[in-house]
């Protein structure tokens, strides 16, 4: 995948020390906190951010735990490579992700993209299968109370 298709990945560079050069690559979020388990993960892509669910509530710092554990699940690395380096007290919130493997940045670009697109399209796919299977059931129990309801009422008669 390519970063055109996701503009919103960045690549930071910053002197960790006088020696080295970190690489770090900024993904902004929208996070919503508070949300059941079911739906933890990442909800939506989109040409400005990645928008988040996280069941911690936004309480002492909760929904950053939340934020920063869920990434790096979704992205297989460790915690201390993703930190929040905007916005821990709000919504909005930019996280840094440091990948230490070799390969290009563009290699390294595509492999966030490629990994938070999955993460989406699963969830969104679980979601779609379980409110199709929702509106089924509440489409057959309408179905069947309409039955119901025509049997009572009284017929008018044609004059």
């Amino acid at each position: 995948m390519s970063t055109s298709i996701l503009p919103f990945l960045r690549v930071t560079w910053t002197n960790s020390s006088r020696m080295r050069t970190s690489v770090r690559y900024s993904i902004p979020l929208l996070v919503q906190p508070g949300v059941s388990r079911s739906r933890e993960g990442i909800h939506l892509l989109t040409s400005k951010y990645v928008e988040v669910h996280v069941s911690n509530r936004a309480v002492d710092g909760g929904a950053n735990i939340g934020v920063v554990k869920l990434l790096s699940n979704v992205l297989k690395m460790p915690r201390s490579d993703v930190m929040i380096v905007r916005g821990e007290c709000s919504r909005k919130k930019v996280v840094q992700v440091r990948i230490a493997t070799k390969g290009s940045d563009e290699e390294k670009l595509s492999f966030i993209g490629d990994m938070l697109a999955r993460s989406a399209r699963l969830k969104g796919l679980h979601e779609v299968e379980e409110e199709a299977k929702e509106g089924e059931e509440e489409w057959q129990e309408e179905k069947e109370t309409g039955k119901e309801k025509r049997g009572t009422k009284k017929r008018r008669s044609k004059k």
